[in-house]
């Protein structure tokens, strides 16, 4: 089974899908700790992620590799263009696994609440890979030679990189039980779509595109690398997703002593 979907297809279908979970999208930044003659951070791009819930915990998935070795992390973009940083909670947890690559770190309710943005719920990571060869997938992020632009927080320009891609070849020595690859059909370079969340379409479910909806989408995994010599993708599976979550938001909750996911946020609070 399975069709030939064109990207105009999708578009005229897909509109209440990308705007469910588009919205769910961030950008994560670092920021080296400023000097006296510095009056604030400098900022770094580091990549893409999206705000869960669970438990009554909102916080950011990403790939582990988006938030290591950088001096400080401190801050999200929401990628609408809203003028606005979200503190986070302090730390975060990654999985030990390095071929796995995911990493979790707490936000604040309020935060949220204050841009109108709705995390994913965590049934969202339930549903299996439900791996086809025929599979077509959804991911968006900001890759980041192309995409920001923030001279000192002034002016500034953030576009993302929407895209379907059919599932590919996994590149030799990766793990098919950890990993799974997609194509990467843009003349953009990828760099800074790691931890961007990736959606099986499920065309491949259907009879003809006509008979698809949005809600055939299930969430697939995480991007995690660029495989420059086969140009695909490397997507951590949602599995690993869904068993990594609960660990990690207990983990901070224990070591953070997190109260409440809905508590006020104060003025230098994290």
């Amino acid at each position: 089974m399975g069709f030939y979907v064109t990207r105009k297809q999708f578009l005229e279908k897909g509109d209440r899908l990308r705007n469910e979970v588009d919205s769910a999208l961030t950008i994560i930044f670092g920021s080296d700790l400023p000097s006296s003659s510095v009056p604030r951070p400098k900022l770094h791009y580091r990549g893409t992620a999206s705000y869960f819930e669970y438990a009554g915990f909102p916080c950011v998935l990403t790939a582990a590799h988006v938030l290591q070795g950088c001096p400080q992390l401190d801050n999200v973009f929401h990628g609408k263009g809203e003028e606005s940083f979200f503190p986070l909670r302090s730390g975060w947890y990654a999985t030990v696994d390095a071929e796995v690559d995911l990493a979790v770190m707490g936000c604040f309710q309020k935060a949220l609440e204050q841009a109108a943005i709705k995390p994913l719920k965590y049934t969202h990571f339930l549903a299996p890979s439900y791996n086809h060869k025929d599979a077509f997938y959804y991911c968006n992020g900001y890759p980041g030679a192309h995409s920001v632009n923030l001279p000192f927080l002034g002016e500034f320009s953030i576009r993302d990189n929407a895209f379907i891609g059919k599932a590919a070849r996994l590149p030799d020595g990766v793990d098919p039980s950890k990993c799974f690859a997609i194509e990467y059909p843009c003349n953009i370079d990828p760099p800074g779509m790691s931890g961007a969340p990736v959606w099986n379409l499920r065309f491949h479910c259907m009879q003809r595109v006509e008979d698809w909806a949005p809600e055939a989408a299930s969430f697939a995994g995480v991007a995690q690398r660029w495989c420059p010599e086969t140009k695909v993708l490397i997507v951590t599976r949602v599995e690993h997703v869904r068993d990594f979550i609960p660990r990690a938001v207990e983990h901070l909750r224990t070591r953070y002593k997190w109260k409440d996911g809905n508590e006020v946020l104060e003025a230098g609070q994290i």
